[in-house]
């Protein structure tokens, strides 16, 4: 089931809801849960195998992928594929910009919130695509076909301040 987000429908990253132009190139890899459940991101093809990002050899299908009991999958950006991503994270409580003079700054925080939800719906109005949550379910991937200069003239593609982040190659997402 798919969660609404500045009046977009966004899945997790399951193969069902991956769309079949994506599911049909072999640059898929997966992510498990470590020993204390949390998440970790590091690119897998299955438990023992790591792959790389810079590797086609070590990437593979969704099908292949949603076989080996995976708790998150991911895509693998290269040069060899028409995508880039604009990653979109939401504002984290424990960011150190909110605790200044040792107390939480709400009204700050609040508006960072409402900033990231413009920024979000902005970017999703100008660049109609595949969207999915992020693994941690708190930012956004904005899958476009496109490449980096067909979004920004920026030669930097981050903004950790605003938290955004653009990628085209030699990524896991």
């Amino acid at each position: 089931m798919g969660r609404g987000f500045c009046g977009v429908t966004m899945y997790k990253t399951e193969p069902n809801n991956i769309p079949k132009d994506f599911q049909a190139r072999n640059a898929w890899a997966c992510s498990f849960l470590d020993d204390s459940r949390k998440l970790n991101k590091r690119p897998m093809q299955n438990r023992e195998t790591a792959a790389s990002s810079t590797d086609a050899a070590t990437w593979s299908s969704v099908a292949t992928i949603s076989g080996q009991g995976a708790d998150a999958f991911g895509f693998m950006l290269s040069d060899s594929d028409p995508y880039v991503v604009i990653d979109l994270d939401h504002p984290k409580k424990d960011d150190k910009r909110f605790h200044k003079s040792g107390s939480f700054d709400a009204a700050e925080y609040d508006q960072a919130v409402a900033d990231f939800k413009t920024l979000t719906a902005k970017t999703l109005a100008r660049f109609p695509s595949y969207v999915e949550l992020s693994q941690s379910g708190q930012g956004v991937h904005i899958f476009i076909k496109g490449s980096l200069a067909d979004i920004t003239s920026d030669a930097r593609n981050k903004d950790s301040i605003k938290g955004v982040e653009i990628y085209e190659r030699e990524r896991y997402i």
